[in-house]
């Protein structure tokens, strides 16, 4: 006959206590103010779609040259300073615009 294991009194516990856990989803509470909807299914995110036009043709500015009176038309200037030749064969005026 085999032996059977000694017995521990009762005093001593034979198992530590497990603890108890809670779960449980937490989740923010929707407030009154905010627009709550319940949808199902895939959710996108919407971006402004920008509508290419193919490449942009820079701003055209009109110049009147102060020598002659022609009106010229010119890109518009990236800078504060800038000199605009004037087109016209007879004149070839440089205005200098700061």
């Amino acid at each position: 006959m085999a032996a059977k294991k000694p017995t521990k009194s009762r005093g001593e516990k034979s198992r530590r206590k497990r603890r108890k856990m809670k779960l449980s989803l937490r989740s923010r509470s929707v407030k009154k103010t905010q627009d709550h909807r319940e949808t199902a299914g895939w959710s996108k995110i919407q971006d402004p779609q920008k509508v290419d036009d193919g490449p942009k043709q820079p701003e055209i500015v009109q110049h009147q040259c102060s020598y002659c009176g022609a009106m010229n038309r010119i890109p518009k200037p990236k800078r504060a300073r800038y000199q605009v030749e004037c087109a016209n064969p007879d004149c070839g005026h440089v205005d200098s615009i700061e």
